[in-house]
């Protein structure tokens, strides 16, 4: 090497190199930042729920989106003015959706249903969802048009949602990155100037970290494009701060080597000879470690930490620069690069270290008590909570937190992410079987305590669709059978009260048949009369025929028929008063009958409506569904049968099928017979009534006849009479009056003869309606009878539906009618919870925590189990279950992060342990060393845990923090071991416990100044304002203090004297190999 930088052309060889490279990335890399926002997200392998549910719905013909929520906020309250306003807003990006890469908005503007679900109850919150399709677009370019278009005058408007909230985190982090580095930069160079007292050596390590860090991240930035190395938020970070701490260490070690070697008397090239084969050796062995943690994670299944194995390349690069541009700066400047304060290297004792060496090693006893007690309570006080929570990792100044927030504060914190239940069948769901089946896993689901609200297709507004639940069914059956019952006792009453109408009419029926008797009777007697009236008539044309002028035997003629003439005029009145009589008993009759034919109809109607309210095929499905379900509740719990009031309900219930059939025939056929029958009788009725009615127009139309030729009678009579008394002038007038008196009496007869004729039907037609009258009173009698045993029958069937519409809806089930699918508002909900083919079904479960909380992770595992319950022996037992939302993803992100965790633990563990045993050449050594480094690692963790969460309020430290702080906890205090080991190996002539302590007090200060450069490099971290940062800065710091101050001088020495020359057994100190038979002495170094 001397030779080599001995050739001043070559000094620059590695300088002109490093130049080249670096340009040569710059070209070809692109921006590492863009990639990390563009692929920086925690993604799933694809065997993981989100992912399988992803899949399944892609090619279920849907697409897995994104999600924005749209806040607008007024404080104070809504106003009607403000409503419209963001209805206006909310039209205007609905009409420019698709330039928003908008695929669809959900709002109670479009559908006023929604608005219990989108308007706050305190009415100063109303919520929009924008479901994002961002396959031309980078989410930023969308967030900000979207953002813009939000804008709503005199409201408040923010964009939130967990995608946009992963976002701020990255722009935070960035914005940390730069806080980071600054602080970094400026703290290092004044410790080095501290250290060293030169104002050139800052510069050095600075300018070799800076560009191992420009060309590591190049490097990343070209694998991450063209390979898809994995990178996150905490790519660079985490490059940038073990970057500088480790490298800023090492610079340390090496120029504080090379200057105690110049100082020894050696020239320039000699002194970075021996530099690079003591310390450089030093330094290749306590990178080893570090570049093996990192290369291991590259191997774990988790993308996030995978990502943080781009470190081993920045540790490559690192070295490359220690070990080339380094030497090259060295023989360069030689000396002049202590300028101005070039004294000469003096080993200082470090006091405190002294001091816990010493009392380690006199009193190993209380010491390792001390140890063990300082360990063991933080860490036994540790919970082990662990937060997902992400709202908290940086500033509420972010809009996507504040809009969280006000979310939080007016809707419940659970509202915000949902989870969401995907249910995978190979046939279509669109069918009543399968909407039963979705029902009661929503019932399900609704009765977890932790559960808030479930929205599926059976209840899309989440409320169920009462209409398909067997217990509202039957209350509705219960209510209508009620209504029927009492239509029944109507009607029953009805057909009673017209039976007894009707018999009482009966003393009225028998009057008018006595008139019309009456009327017959005194008919005949005028036709008599009649007949008499003509012999009279005929005697007196004889008479004036012969000319028998005897007027006496005239006079007494015409006197008979006067009298004669008289009678039958008294017989008419009789006659027409009975006409007036027997047409008033009819009009009653017609009443009657009239009255009867209302109440039958209105019979006939309440029968229809019963028909109508008491579905007897619902009662039968319902019936048939409520004994299938009892039947599968009974297999599920055969000891309810023990119950004999179970056992009286299942055969009640079993035996209501058989009953409403039987009530349904028996009711069918008794309403069919009377109804049959009363028409019949009323018919018959109405014919006689016809019948009647004609007979009184044509014994009105004789009765005129008879008036009218009495009335000629009278003429005649007078005539005659007349004649009589002018016989000497009239006589041939009055034997011509007499001759059409005579030709009219025939006629006279004949009427009365048809007159009594048809008083004869009229009484004989009265006889018939009267056994008429008594068969319908009869008739309806009975039929009052069997409707009120039907009524009895049907009261005590709707008693068991009545049970079971109290019954809870465990014990009852569902019954969905084929009709509802015609329902609009049914419609849309299987366009928002079936997929396209009908063959993948979601399920939206709102949960009463917060979804970033450890709660909502531990009901995944409960509403998936209640799920893969509900479908046991159901038509969706073969489905498959998958599950996504927020609160999904965090709970697989907590257990492949916990796997992984613990996988890492192990592996870097072994792999360590390896390496120690190689480098140290020891069995012993390797194993307490190891233990020293996780008993620091868990025992700084409690203690950070405790502050955060006693102090701070904190459910936890979040689950990131567990992992980078045992990886880089782990990997960078292994120096400090190897540091002391190294150095301890090279006393000579000391026995073990004199090395020890030498060694103690020449390493304290390089190991504290070490320390307190790695923990001010990463207590740069806190003012980044990223939580997580914060937090993996306390673990490292913590723990750096602990490994420094309790563990290096007091644990390892008193482990050391312990094991005394067993410590680097298979090998001695000098790394020979004891169990070889030639043993052969080393050269020295």
């Amino acid at each position: 090497m001397n030779k080599f930088f001995d050739k001043k052309n070559l000094r620059w060889i590695s300088l002109i190199v490093w130049t080249i490279l670096i340009i040569a990335l710059a070209l070809l890399s692109p921006s590492l930042t863009k990639l990390v926002r563009e692929k920086g997200a925690i993604v799933l392998p694809s065997d993981y729920p989100p992912q399988v549910v992803k899949q399944l719905s892609i090619e279920n013909g849907g697409e897995k989106k994104d999600q924005y929520i749209a806040v607008f906020n007024v404080p104070t309250g809504l106003t009607n003015a403000d409503e419209n306003n963001i209805k206006a807003t909310l039209n205007k990006i609905s009409k420019e959706k698709d330039k928003l890469h908008i695929s669809s908005i959900t709002d109670c503007f479009s559908n006023t249903a929604l608005k219990p679900q989108m308007i706050s109850k305190n009415n100063t919150t109303i919520l929009a969802i924008f479901n994002i399709h961002s396959k031309k677009l980078n989410n930023p370019i969308i967030r900000k048009n979207i953002t813009n278009r939000i804008k709503t005058e005199g409201v408040k408007t923010y964009l939130t949602g967990n995608s946009l909230i992963e976002a701020d985190i990255g722009i935070a982090s960035q914005k940390g990155l730069g806080i980071t580095t600054t602080i970094t930069v400026i703290f290092i160079f004044l410790v080095l100037f501290i250290v060293f007292r030169s104002f050139i050596i800052p510069f050095v390590p600075l300018v070799l970290i800076i560009l191992s860090y420009i060309a590591s991240q190049f490097v990343v930035a070209i694998l991450s494009k063209y390979f898809n190395f994995p990178v996150s938020n905490y790519t660079q970070v985490f490059m940038i701060c073990i970057l500088f701490g480790m490298g800023t260490d090492y610079c340390i070690l090496l120029i504080s080597r090379f200057k105690e070697e110049l100082d020894n008397g050696l020239n320039k090239y000699e002194a970075i000879k021996l530099t690079y084969k003591t310390a450089g050796k030093t330094v290749l062995f306590s990178a080893t470690p570090i570049f093996i943690v990192f290369t291991i994670l590259y191997f774990v299944q988790f993308s996030l930490y995978k990502s943080a194995s781009s470190v081993s390349i920045s540790v490559i690069f690192l070295i490359l620069a220690l070990f080339t541009l380094l030497p090259s700066i060295m023989a360069i400047l030689g000396r002049k690069l202590f300028f101005p304060f070039n004294k000469k290297h003096t080993n200082k004792e470090n006091k405190v270290w002294s001091f816990l060496g010493k009392f380690a090693l006199t009193k190993p006893i209380l010491a390792l008590l001390l140890v063990i007690v300082v360990c063991a309570i933080p860490i036994c006080l540790d919970n082990g909570v662990e937060s997902f929570n992400l709202v908290n990792e940086i500033s509420s100044k972010y809009p996507s937190i504040q809009g969280f927030n006000i979310i939080a504060d007016n809707f419940g914190i659970g509202k915000i992410s949902p989870i969401t239940i995907y249910i995978a069948n190979d046939k279509d769901m669109k069918s009543p079987e399968y909407v039963e089946t979705i029902a009661k896993i929503s019932d399900n689901l609704e009765k977890d305590p932790e559960v808030k609200q479930v929205m599926s297709l059976s209840q899309p507004l989440g409320t169920r669709l009462d209409d398909i639940y067997v217990d509202t069914q039957a209350g509705i059956v219960n209510k209508g059978m009620k209504t029927g019952t009492k239509d029944l006792s109507k009607i029953g009453n009805g057909l009673s009260n017209t039976s007894d109408s009707l018999k009482k009419s009966e003393p009225q029926l028998q009057s008018a048949i006595a008139d019309i008797n009456k009327l017959d009777s005194g008919t005949l007697k005028t036709k008599n009369g009649v007949i008499e009236l003509q012999s009279a008539l005929s005697t007196l044309t004889n008479s004036i025929n012969l000319e028998a002028n005897a007027s006496g035997k005239l006079k007494s003629g015409v006197q008979e028929a006067e009298n004669k003439l008289s009678e039958l005029k008294n017989g008419e009145e009789e006659i027409q008063q009975g006409y007036n009589e027997v047409g008033q008993n009819l009009n009653l009759v017609s009443n009657k009958i009239n009255t009867v034919t209302n109440k039958v109809n209105s019979m006939v109607n309440y029968a229809n409506n019963l028909k109508n309210s008491i579905d007897l095929n619902k009662l039968n499905n319902i019936s048939n569904s409520i004994n299938s379900n009892l039947q599968s509740y009974i297999k599920a719990n055969p000891s309810a049968l023990k119950n004999k009031n179970f056992r009286q309900a299942v055969y009640d219930l079993s035996n209501l099928s058989k009953t409403a059939n039987s009530y349904e025939e028996k009711l069918s056929n008794t309403m069919q017979e009377d109804t049959t029958e009363f028409v019949n009788q009323l018919n018959s009725l109405n014919s006689g009534m016809q019948k009647l009615s004609n007979a009184m127009n044509e014994l009105n139309s004789k009765s005129t006849l008879v008036t009218n030729g009495i009335s000629e009678f009278q003429n005649g009579i007078n005539e005659v009479y007349n004649g009589l008394n002018e016989l000497n002038t009239g006589l041939n007038e009055t034997n011509k009056g007499g001759n059409e008196i005579l030709s009219k009496v025939p006629e006279i007869s004949n009427a009365l003869g048809e007159i009594s004729n048809g008083q004869s039907k009229i009484n004989s037609g009265f006889q018939e309606f009267s056994g008429k009258i008594d068969e319908l009173s009869n008739g309806l009698g009975t039929g009052a009878s069997d409707i009120n045993k039907i009524n009895s029958g049907i009261k005590e069937a709707n008693g068991y539906i009545n049970k079971w519409s109290k019954l809870p809806y465990g014990n009852t089930g569902v019954y969905v009618p084929q009709s509802i699918f015609n329902n609009s508002q049914f419609k849309e909900a299987i366009n928002n919870y079936l997929s396209p083919n009908g063959k993948l079904a979601t399920i939206t479960v709102t949960l009463k925590e917060n979804p970033y909380s450890n709660q909502a992770m531990n009901e995944i595992p409960k509403l998936k189990n209640i799920v893969k319950t509900s479908i046991i022996g159901t038509n969706l037992s073969n489905a498959q279950i998958g599950e996504d939302g927020l609160i999904s993803l965090n709970y697989n992100i907590r257990s492949m992060a916990n796997h992984d965790y613990y996988q890492v633990m192990v592996l870097v563990t072994i792999s360590v342990l390896i390496a120690l045993i190689i480098l140290l050449r020891s069995l012993i050594m390797p194993v307490y060393i190891l233990i020293s480094i996780v008993m620091t690692y868990f025992t700084s963790l409690g203690i950070v845990q405790l502050l955060f969460q006693k102090v701070f309020g904190y459910v936890g430290l979040n689950w990131i923090t567990l992992f980078f702080g045992f990886v880089i906890l782990v990997s960078l205090g292994i120096d400090y071991s190897i540091f002391i080991i190294t150095r301890f190996k090279q006393t000579e002539g000391l026995s073990v416990k004199e090395g020890m302590l030498d060694t103690i007090k020449v390493m304290g200060k390089v190991i504290m100044s070490a320390a307190v450069i790695l923990g001010g490099t990463f207590a740069a971290l806190i003012p980044s304002g990223v939580l997580i940062l914060a937090e993996i800065a306390l673990v490292v710091i913590v723990g750096l203090f602990i490994y420094v101050i309790l563990i290096l001088p007091i644990f390892i020495p008193i482990m050391v004297h312990m094991f005394n020359k067993v410590n680097f057994w298979p090998y001695d100190k000098e790394g020979n190999f004891l169990l070889s038979k030639k043993n052969k002495k080393p050269e020295d170094v």
